[in-house]
């Protein structure tokens, strides 16, 4: 387990919950001899209410092809996705062959101004 306790401060303006922002991670690591691999992939929706929350967010990793998958094994590395837009898209990714890879553990401070005022509700 690796803690990255640094804050990220986004301020987003919107007048309806249509197209609610969602956060993207790419998760890397360092494996045995130093190398950076990535450890996986993974979206989750913001909260909408303001306060503060506790997320969950799932990782996957792409397996890739059955060459791909021997070659990871004997000299390490694993496959990458060369369009990331397919990560916050579920029915692209469906089409892919995934394997989970673990959890990020999020705490996401929520602030809201004016969705009365627009009509969206939290």
């Amino acid at each position: 387990m690796t803690v990255f306790a640094h804050p990220i401060d986004v301020h987003y303006t919107l007048k309806g919950i249509d197209g609610w922002p969602r956060l993207q991670l790419e998760v890397w690591g360092v494996d045995g001899f130093g190398r950076n691999e990535l450890v996986g992939y993974g979206v989750c929706m913001l909260p909408t209410a303001p306060g503060v929350h506790e997320l969950r967010c799932a990782t996957w990793r792409p397996c890739g092809t059955m060459r791909e998958q021997i070659s990871t094994f004997f000299l390490g590395g694993v496959p990458t996705l060369k369009h990331k837009e397919v990560i916050a898209t579920p029915v692209d990714r469906f089409r892919l062959q995934t394997e989970p890879s673990g959890e990020v553990h999020l705490t996401i401070g929520v602030i809201t101004k004016d969705f009365g005022r627009y009509g969206v509700l939290a």
